[in-house]
């Protein structure tokens, strides 16, 4: 839910603090409760789950979309929360997704400053089921944001409630259609694949619930006719990102837990995705040399996937006692791999 209707808006701006936002959350006057509760209402069992507002924090320029206080934000979730639960008790209610590099949780923190002050607060769950960040970064600084924001709910009393990545992507900067320099986090093509082979498996190793990517298309609502990182172009011709993203979506879907395991000494970071009957590992390096990985077999079979999907078939290995030797794989720079093995393989 985003941007004021020129009805309810003083100033006429999108971007403005809804008219009588500061009226009872239940009063007809109310325009942003009454609005919230009955779109909850109508579209109950279709939409559950509702973010309030995008990236408040950011400041200025074209990304702005608030226009208030970070108090009239708050006052903006304080109205939304119990609106919407009146219009459908089972909807979850997530607050707006962060930018975390703008601030680097400034605006967060003070935010949850201001829930946990508030004496009414916890009684309304403080007025939010689900943080929300937008990540676009290296994936091996995810570990520490998301511990980040997870150390701030917990130090709140808000520690149950779980985090979600409503936007997570990586900008290319040689795309033959998006020409741009090499400044500004961007990364190139190959990388942008890694990168979401590598986010996912780390998100779902950190315990995160959802993962949204920005975006499939490039499209044509900003400045110069979109975005340049969409898994497609608008002329619907695929980036290598494409073919991660739908590696992504046949290895990682089903898992049931999954652990992170940091970086180690010869670079390697690891993540294991255990399904039903099926353990999928995760492995990349960020140093430039070529390493080689070994992976504990868990059955006779195993298949070796790229980033892009491409599949081929490793054996265990018996060393001379009999004992299982973990089958070596070598990787290249930032090349995802994913091991699985399958229990009906055994």
């Amino acid at each position: 839910m985003i941007n004021t209707p020129g009805w309810a808006s003083a100033s006429g701006s999108p971007n403005a603090v809804p008219s009588n936002l500061y009226l009872p959350w239940d009063d007809q006057r109310n325009h942003w409760g009454r609005f919230v509760q009955q779109l909850a209402t109508h579209y109950r069992g279709r939409i559950d789950s509702w973010i309030i507002w995008n990236e408040v924090d950011v400041p200025a320029g074209q990304w702005r979309t608030w226009d208030g206080t970070l108090e009239d934000y708050a006052q903006l979730m304080r109205v939304a929360y119990p609106s919407i639960k009146a219009g459908n008790p089972q909807a979850k209610v997530a607050l707006y997704g962060s930018p975390w590099w703008y601030d680097k949780g400034a605006f967060l923190t003070r935010l949850l400053d201001n829930f946990a002050a508030d004496p009414a607060a916890r009684a309304s769950n403080h007025y939010f089921d689900v943080a929300n960040l937008h990540l676009y970064s290296r994936a091996n600084d995810i570990p520490r944001i998301i511990g980040w924001y997870q150390d701030q709910l917990a130090a709140r009393g808000m520690g149950s409630k779980p985090v979600w990545i409503g936007e997570t992507n990586a900008v290319p900067y040689d795309d033959p259609l998006w020409p741009a320099n090499k400044a500004g986090f961007r990364a190139s093509l190959d990388e942008q694949a890694s990168y979401l082979a590598e986010s996912f498996a780390t998100y779902l190793g950190l315990g995160v619930e959802r993962i949204g990517v920005s975006r499939i298309l490039d499209g044509a609502d900003f400045e110069a006719g979109g975005e340049p990182f969409g898994l497609l172009r608008n002329d619907r011709s695929a980036r290598p990102a494409y073919r991660a993203f739908s590696m992504v979506t046949r290895y990682y879907a089903g898992t049931r837990t999954a652990t992170y395991h940091p970086t180690d000494a010869s670079g390697i970071t690891r993540v294991v995705l255990d399904k039903d009957g099926e353990r999928v590992t995760v492995l990349w390096t960020m140093r430039p040399e070529d390493t080689t990985v070994a992976v504990d077999a868990e059955s006779a079979i195993g298949l070796v996937v790229t980033k892009f999907g491409d599949p081929s078939v490793v054996m265990r290995r018996m060393g001379s006692s009999g004992s299982t030797c973990p089958p070596q794989r070598r990787t290249r720079t930032r090349r995802t791999l994913a091991i699985t093995w399958s229990a009906a393989a055994r």
